[in-house]
This record gives C-alpha cells, sequence and structure tokens, in this order.
C-alpha cells in the first residue's frame, strides 16, 4: 500500500488486514493468485467513460485498475441507454452493457436500478454485486432476495439536495435504510461520511468500512495549454475556477455573489453543466458575462488544461460525500478556497483556505485580497498526490475477495 489510509475513528487501516490477506492481494496485484475467477458486476452510473457526476468518475478510476490487479477478477458495468449508441462493449478491460431505462428525471434512476439488479442476477449471475449510491441500494433487499452478495458504496447523502420533492428525499432516505440493514458490506468514500452512516445506523458498523477516493482527472496537463484557454477567451493566471455539476447544493451562486462584491482583477469561470436541474441552472446561466464564463461539461485534457491555468481554486459547495473536485486542485498544487463541511475539512488545509458554507462576504473578502498564494496548501498537496487509485482498488479488491468467499467482510479499521 502506497499511503496510510485513516479510519473512522483515525487508526491506520493498513492495521486491519491480517498477514494471511495481505499476502493474497499481492499475489492477486501481481497476477500469481490461483483462485477461481469472480464476476463483479456494477451498477448505478449512467455511463462511461466520460459521463458527468462522481460516481461515473470515481468507477472510470477504480474498475480497469482492479482487473489489471486481478486476472482472477471481471467486472461488468451495467449502464443507462442513451449514454452510449452501443448495446456491448469493451472499455480498458471492464465488460459495459446498456439497459434501457426512461429519461425522466429521478425515474430513471429507480427503473434503471431496477432493471440492472434483474439483469444481473438473471443474465449475468455475478459472485458480487455493488451499487454505487444509495438510490440504487433501496434495491439491495431485492438483491440479497435473489441471492447476491452485495455491497453499496455510499457516496453522499444525496436526499439533503434542494433539488429533490419529499418523495425523492423518501425514496433516498430508505435507499440509506435498506442499504445499513441488508448490504453484506458497505463503503464511505469520506470519514466524515462514515461517522454520520454508523452513528445513524449502529447495526451497520461492522458492515461498513471507509476507503476514500482520489484525483479523477482523466489526462495529462499538456504541455500547451494556451489553446484550450484561448476557446474561452482565458490565459494563465487569469481567472477564478470552479469545477462540479450546476446543482443548488455546489453554491455557485453564492460565488457569483461573492465575486460581484469583490469585482477582483480576474474572471471567474465555472466548468460543470446540469443534471436534472435545469430550472437552477438557467437561473445560474442569467449571470453569463465577459467576466463569467460557463464552459460546460470539460474532461481530459480540456480540464487538466483549465485546472493548470487558473490562478485560484473556489469549491463552495453545502453538500458532498467526498471533495472530489479538492482534490484535484491540490493533485495539481493549485492554490484553493473551500467551505468549511466536513468532508472538506478532512483535506487539512490551513485555516486561511476555509470559510463558512454560505458566506458570502467573508468569501468575497478572500477574494478581493489578490494574494492568493497564501491559500495554497502544500502539505495537503503531496497528501494527495500519494494517494493511489491502485491502492484504492486493491482495498476493493480485498471487499470482493472476502465476500465472494462466503467469508464475513471486516472494516478495515484498526
Amino acid at each position: 500500500m502506497t499511503l496510510l489510509r485513516k479510519g473512522a475513528n483515525g487508526g491506520d487501516l493498513a492495521k486491519g488486514v491480517e498477514t494471511a490477506d495481505a499476502a493474497g492481494l499481492a499475489q492477486a496485484a501481481s497476477g500469481d493468485r490461483g483462485d477461481r475467477a469472480r464476476h463483479i458486476c456494477v451498477v448505478g452510473l449512467r455511463g462511461i467513460p466520460d459521463v458527468i457526476g462522481g460516481i461515473e468518475a470515481h468507477c472510470q478510476q477504480l474498475y480497469p485498475r482492479l482487473v489489471k490487479l486481478s486476472r482472477g477478477t471481471r467486472v461488468t458495468v451495467v449502464i443507462r441507454r442513451g449514454y452510449t449508441q452501443k448495446r456491448f462493449f469493451e472499455y480498458e478491460g471492464i465488460q459495459v452493457r446498456t439497459i434501457w431505462s426512461p429519461h425522466i428525471w429521478g425515474v430513471d434512476t429507480v427503473i434503471h436500478s431496477f432493471l440492472s439488479v434483474l439483469y444481473a442476477r438473471l443474465v449475468l449471475r455475478p459472485d458480487v454485486l455493488h451499487l454505487h449510491g444509495i438510490g440504487p441500494g433501496f434495491f439491495t433487499p431485492l438483491a440479497r432476495s435473489l441471492g447476491m452478495r452485495t455491497v453499496v458504496t455510499h457516496h453522499a447523502r444525496d436526499y439533503l439536495r434542494p433539488k429533490w420533492s419529499w418523495r425523492g428525499q423518501k425514496f433516498l432516505r430508505l435507499g440509506e435504510l435498506f442499504t445499513a440493514r441488508f448490504a453484506n458490506a458497505i463503503v464511505c468514500v469520506s470519514n466524515a461520511l462514515h461517522r454520520e452512516f454508523v452513528e445513524s445506523y449502529p447495526v451497520a458498523r461492522d458492515r461498513t468500512r471507509m476507503i476514500p477516493n482520489a484525483s479523477a482527472l482523466a489526462g495529462p496537463v499538456p504541455d500547451n495549454i494556451a489553446p484550450v484557454l484561448a476557446k474561452f477567451g482565458l490565459v494563465p493566471d487569469g481567472y477564478i475556477l470552479a469545477v462540479g455539476r450546476l446543482d443548488a447544493a455546489k453554491s455557485f451562486d453564492d460565488l457569483i455573489a461573492a465575486f460581484r462584491r469583490a469585482r477582483p482583477d480576474y474572471k471567474l469561470v465555472i466548468v460543470g453543466s446540469e443534471i436534472g436541474n435545469e430550472a437552477h441552472a438557467a437561473e445560474l446561466w442569467k449571470h453569463r458575462s465577459d467576466d463569467i464564463i460557463f464552459t460546460g461539461f470539460q474532461t481530459g485534457e480540456a480540464l487538466a488544461s483549465l485546472y493548470r491555468g487558473t490562478a485560484l481554486f473556489v469549491h463552495p459547495s453545502h453538500l458532498e460525500g467526498y471533495g472530489l473536485v479538492i482534490a484535484e486542485a491540490l493533485t495539481l498544487d493549485l492554490p484553493l478556497i473551500v467551505s468549511d463541511i466536513p468532508p472538506h475539512l478532512e483535506f487539512e488545509l490551513p485555516q486561511q483556505c476555509y470559510f463558512a458554507a454560505g458566506d458570502v462576504q467573508t468569501l468575497a473578502d478572500k477574494l478581493q485580497g489578490g494574494n492568493f498564494d497564501q491559500y495554497r496548501a502544500p502539505r495537503a498537496s503531496e497528501v494527495q498526490r500519494r494517494q493511489d487509485w491502485n491502492d484504492i482498488a486493491a482495498q476493493h479488491l480485498e471487499l470482493y475477495q472476502a465476500l465472494a468467499e462466503r467469508r464475513p467482510a471486516r472494516p478495515l479499521t484498526s
């Protein structure tokens, strides 16, 4: 393992792995493990590759590495039709199958998850079913009743997002409850989320572990970023950057208000697009101007170039499971200002890098200062650069092996 990972109790996660299992992981990583082939089915993402969303970015980084770690593991990802023209294809060693779902916001997740669980049991017959998100987690009792060993990754408390009606919130809360009651194993992507989850559902404590994310930048930063920046009328160090879905929970409206109060000698660039919340996105787009630029969804070298060229990165979000875009900014050693929600505090940035979520005036004061070098976090950047997706994949592989061999899954905490 390349990094000592901290569990919910602050302990070294590596201590929780027994010597025999550590040896098994080493054999799997070297391709020498002689166990029977295992099949993992993954449900809960819209599409792959390069589809907007934190779960999508997570899976795109995780599963190609996992199949490379163990030649005895096969992964099939079930996605929604409409995000690709192909019915079946392979992406970096993983098999991808598409299943129909209606193009109705909110309903598509419910129907696609239900159909995917049935498809997994009747057609794919995997050793382990992995559901990503508490929405798909609603179908954990169905998966278990069909005889499938089931993992659920809890990415965020999505029922707190303003976009959901009371029906949507109720469904997601039930998904979290069913995850806690019925999943064979649960993964939380941050210590804060792990702590909140096991405090709410003590019955799930022994089946829950924390496995963090890492930077999900898909491509290297090109040597010459000028062509990408020129496309949006930008120059290096001439803009402030924010990245994320145009969702109310991301609080880009607060950032725009702070930017207008501060009137810094920079442009504001917001990278991202809406997913089923067009009304909020439309309100944000009303602020478009020569100084406030919306680029839409970007990925690969284009996204990396926009990160590299910025003078300052800002993330004002009110709700996260894990600050994935913060990890990306830290990997590139950018100065950054972020809200003080618990998942962001886990990055242990210098105090001046934080502001109280929703405090527009304090954010404006920070933007007005101009000396953005004070918001660099060299220690946190170094820690983040050592955070390794291969290490994360190895932890998932150990979990899958434990479940497939019908051994109880142990939380990797001291």
